[in-house]
């Protein structure tokens, strides 16, 4: 999987730290009540099943996609 993200995004130097977990054993501790986090000012953003309406893989994609179309405007 490390191989094929590096192949996408063109990134050739190894990563100093890699982390797999599955995802039925991947729950959010709590939602949050907002789509996802973004601050301009310090170029972070966060986004997951847990800012986005629970634990599924739908809530994650739609959060990520918030995420992107917020980052996009910023």
């Amino acid at each position: 999987m490390l191989a094929a993200l590096r192949e996408v995004l063109g990134v050739t130097a190894e990563p100093l730290a890699v982390d797999v977990q599955r995802w039925s054993l991947a729950r959010p501790a709590r939602s949050r009540t907002a789509p996802h986090l973004l601050d301009g000012n310090l170029g972070i953003g966060v986004a997951g099943d847990a800012w986005h309406e629970g634990p599924r893989v739908e809530a994650a994609w739609l959060s990520g996609r918030s995420l992107g179309q917020a980052a996009a405007r910023v």
